[in-house]
């Protein structure tokens, strides 16, 4: 059950750095 908690962390780190990289992006 634990990978799936862990698969979900990854998911969302995920998201949030390519949230990050597109608001970068657009302020250029």
């Amino acid at each position: 059950m634990w990978y799936l908690i862990w698969l979900l962390i990854m998911l969302f780190t995920c998201s949030f750095t390519i949230l990050i990289v597109l608001k970068k992006e657009s302020k250029k």
